[in-house]
């Protein structure tokens, strides 16, 4: 039943569900990823080959035209499908790196970076002293050990002055020059952040040209697909005597029918029903590519 399997290959077209489209990729135990590589190939290479099963060779001519119309829908769907589109161009859908948070981002740390860590040491320290003098209005705290604080107390505020004092100005010119750095990296982040952008942008653009290129061949190349199917199935006639011939096989008597092309030969032996099928569905389809 080869015949058949090519000639559902061939027949890249779309209609209304006759039976449902599980029940034939069960009933001929073929996949969807062989039914997809099938209709890839006919739109691309006009190339058209399935494997065999010995299932159809039980199908009445009803049910080889119920199973071309389900097929057709299936093989309509994945046509119209983005994925078909990236099989097509031979790329998967393009992804971007998530960048709309950055802005935000790099000014937080911006903002972080310009925070003097020398004066938030200092102001730390400070509140360390604070936090001790409130503790002396503890009235569980005797004089001893109110006096002892107290010499605490006093000791780390001299400490933190002489500290204060000694490392202020070179903490600070050493922090100047790290800001500056800091805002000289901050605009070429924010220059980077832009660039970036933009490039996503022009590969966004130029994904959207090649798509749109791609569809426009596709359909180009179907219509020729369909056409072409119309053309050859234009008037078969059924009905057409056949003869004996060679090692067993029938020939047309017709030698005009004989000299047709194995495409043609496939056709005929599908069976009217089927291909009428096909023809009808075949037809509505060009119609929407119009």
């Amino acid at each position: 039943m080869k015949p058949i399997y090519l000639f559902f290959s061939c027949i890249i077209l779309g209609g209304t569900l006759a039976f449902k489209p599980k029940d034939v990729f069960n009933d001929l135990n073929i996949t969807h990823q062989e039914v997809k590589t099938q209709i890839l190939n006919g739109i691309k290479q006009e190339t058209y080959r399935f494997p065999v099963n010995k299932l159809a060779k039980t199908l009445s001519p009803e049910a080889r035209a119920a199973a071309v119309t389900a097929l057709a829908v299936f093989a309509r769907e994945y046509v119209n499908s983005k994925d078909f589109l990236y099989d097509y161009m031979g790329t998967g859908e393009a992804t971007y790196e998530d960048i709309s948070g950055a802005e935000e981002n790099l000014a937080a740390q911006f903002a972080s970076a310009e925070a003097s860590s020398f004066q938030m040491q200092i102001d730390f320290s400070r509140q360390g002293i604070e936090y001790m003098k409130k503790a002396l209005d503890n009235p569980y705290l005797g004089a001893a050990e109110k006096a002892e604080m107290k010499k605490q107390i006093a000791e780390a505020e001299k400490e933190l002055n002489v500290f204060e004092q000694e490392h202020k100005e070179q903490q600070l010119e050493i922090e100047k020059e790290a800001k500056e750095n800091n805002r000289k990296s901050y605009a070429q982040a924010q220059q980077d952040l832009e660039d970036q952008k933009a490039q996503q942008e022009l590969l966004k653009g130029l994904q959207k040209e090649e798509e749109e290129k791609t569809a426009k061949e596709i359909r180009k190349q179907l219509k020729i697909r369909l056409e072409k199917f119309l053309a050859d199935t234009e008037g078969m006639d059924f009905n057409a005597k056949l003869i004996p011939g060679r090692n067993g096989v029938s020939k047309f008597a017709d030698p005009q029918l004989e000299a047709k092309d194995k495409q043609w030969k496939l056709y005929f032996r599908a069976g009217e029903a089927p291909v009428m099928a096909a023809r009808s569905f075949a037809k509505d389809w060009l119609k929407e590519l119009e």
